[in-house]
């Protein structure tokens, strides 16, 4: 549980996520940030080549289960087949490095590895443990033509006034929303509501209007869509737990 903390309503802290953070400090403890959505499990073509073990592409896969493994399998469609690369333990190989550089885009590869667990039971069977990894372009949509477009355009279109007068303590409001493959954005979703449609419309049509953005793009030039979120309140909240957003430190929507 998130501890209660005394809110300081005499500034607003202004977050605009795009490559850096763009700032603007008017209050404590309440952010509006627009991060990029990512899969659970996802890795950008430019961390490809710095891959080593399973854990880089997940961190839930832990060494310590294993006593031995059977077969480690990444399986994917490139130019519409599906290719296999394998191997004998955690350690990716050059062959599933290529796999991974070669997917066809928006598909999902798949790593599958069956082992011996690391146990005491006096009957140890196989077991499996299996995800999905999608690769995420080359380069990520884009608002704008330099960090501070994003931060001046929410100045613009978000009263803060009103957000402070209905601002509450470890909530927050989110509108969930795609940068498509033209620039354009499209499926709005007021998915976490500020409590009031006043201000639930002001942050709405702030997305709705925004101009057009550089879409994603891998490295051979095909634009593709994202989704993205627009986040207002308390970044620490529970809620945040709900949305993929990157929590590694490295910047959202980066070049």
């Amino acid at each position: 549980m998130i501890a209660y903390q005394r809110i300081n309503l005499l500034a607003i802290l202004l977050c605009i996520t795009i490559q850096t953070y763009a700032q603007l400090e008017i209050a404590e403890n309440l952010e509006i940030n627009i991060q990029k959505i990512y899969p659970s499990f996802s890795v950008d073509q430019d961390e490809i080549s710095g891959l080593k073990v399973i854990s880089d592409l997940n961190p839930h896969f832990k060494t310590e289960w294993i006593k031995e493994y059977y077969t480690v399998q990444f399986s994917a469609e490139v130019k519409g087949q599906m290719r296999y690369a394998k191997s004998k333990n955690n350690i990716i190989t050059e062959e599933q490095r290529s796999l991974l550089n070669n997917v066809d885009h928006e598909s999902k590869v798949n790593i599958s590895i069956d082992y011996l667990p690391d146990n005491n039971l006096s009957h140890n069977e196989a077991k499996n443990f299996s995800f999905d990894a999608i690769v995420e372009p080359h380069r990520h949509a884009k608002f704008g033509t330099k960090e501070a477009d994003m931060k001046k355009y929410l100045n613009k279109t978000i009263d803060i006034s009103k957000l402070k007068q209905v601002y509450k303590p470890h909530a927050v409001a989110v509108v969930k929303f795609t940068v498509n493959s033209t620039g354009l954005v499209t499926d709005i979703q007021l998915v976490e509501s500020t409590s009031s449609k006043e201000v639930d419309d002001m942050l709405t049509q702030a997305i709705c209007n925004m101009p057009d953005w550089t879409p994603a793009k891998y490295r051979d030039g095909t634009l593709t869509s994202q989704d993205l979120v627009l986040t207002v309140g308390d970044h620490n909240s529970c809620t945040m737990n709900l949305f993929n957003i990157r929590k590694d430190g490295k910047p959202y929507l980066a070049e």
